[in-house]
C-alpha cells in the first residue's frame, strides 16, 4: 500500500510507525466489523421482511467482504488461488439475496452456485496441488489433525487437492448421479476442512483460547459446505417441482 500512503503525503516510514495512523485502522475496522454485524442482523430480517432498506445493509456488509478478500490476495502476492478461495465467502450473501425474492430463477441461480463452488474448491486445490506453495497451516492441520508425518500429509494433501479438482468439474457433468455425488464429497469436505481449524489446534489450547483464537477462522469457511448443501436443497426442489408439474 506505499503508493497510496505516499500519495497521502506520508512516506512509508512515518505511516507504519504514526500512533495516528494505527488509530485510524482501529477505528476503520471497528467500523466494518459494525457493518459485518448490521449485515448478519439485516441478512436474518430480511429473510422474514425483505425490504429495501436490509437489502442494501447486506449489500454494505458484502462490499466489505470483497474489499478483504482483494487485500488477502493482494497480501498473498496476487495468487490465482487466492483469489479463487474466497470466492464462496464474498458471494454467498449475494446468493442469499437472490433466493429469497418473490420471483427466483432457480436454474440461473443454481448455475450460479454451481460456478462459484468449482471456482472455490479449484483455488483450494491450487494449494494442495503444490500450484502455489503449500501453506505451512495445511501441513499443520494434517499432521496434527490426523497424526501424520510430513511426507505423509504433503502427499495426501496432492491427492487431495486433485479430488477436489476432479470434484469442482464433476458439478457439470451431463450426469444427475456423478453430479450428486460430486457435491457430496464438496459438501462432506467443505464441512471437514472448516471445522479443522478447531479440531487440529484442541491440544495445543484451553477451550476458550481455542474458541478465540480459532472459531472465527473455521465460521468464515463455513459457507464452503452450507452453500454446497443448499445447492443440494435447491437440486431437492426443483425435482418436486417438476414432479408436481
Amino acid at each position: 500500500m506505499s503508493s497510496l500512503v505516499e500519495s497521502l503525503g506520508w512516506s512509508w516510514s512515518e505511516w507504519v510507525t504514526s500512533l495516528q495512523a494505527e488509530h485510524w485502522i482501529k477505528s476503520a475496522s471497528q467500523v466494518v466489523s459494525l457493518v459485518f454485524l448490521l449485515g448478519a442482523i439485516f441478512s436474518i430480517i430480511h429473510l422474514r421482511q425483505p425490504k429495501k432498506v436490509f437489502k442494501w445493509g447486506i449489500l454494505l456488509s458484502t462490499f466489505f467482504l470483497f474489499f478483504q478478500a482483494f487485500l488477502n490476495v493482494k497480501g498473498h502476492f496476487w495468487q490465482l488461488g487466492q483469489m479463487m478461495e474466497l470466492t464462496l465467502q464474498w458471494l454467498s450473501p449475494i446468493f442469499f439475496i437472490i433466493a429469497v425474492k418473490d420471483q427466483v430463477n432457480l436454474l440461473w441461480l443454481d448455475w450460479m452456485m454451481r460456478i462459484a463452488i468449482a471456482i472455490t474448491f479449484i483455488g483450494h486445490a491450487l494449494y494442495a496441488i503444490g500450484f502455489h506453495p503449500v501453506p505451512g497451516h495445511f501441513l499443520s492441520m494434517m499432521m496434527d489433525g490426523f497424526g501424520m508425518e510430513d511426507t505423509s500429509a504433503k502427499a495426501s494433501l496432492f491427492m487431495i487437492g486433485w479430488l477436489d479438482i476432479i470434484a469442482a468439474l464433476s458439478l457439470f457433468v451431463p450426469n444427475e448421479k456423478v453430479k450428486k455425488s460430486a457435491l457430496i464429497y464438496i459438501i462432506l469436505w467443505g464441512f471437514l476442512t472448516a471445522i479443522a481449524r478447531v479440531w487440529s489446534y484442541t491440544s495445543f489450547y484451553t477451550l476458550g483460547g481455542l474458541l478465540d483464537q480459532w472459531l472465527a477462522q473455521s465460521m468464515l469457511r463455513w459457507v464452503h459446505f452450507l452453500v454446497p448443501l443448499s445447492l443440494w436443497y435447491l437440486e431437492k426442489s426443483k425435482q418436486v417441482k417438476s414432479i408436481s408439474v
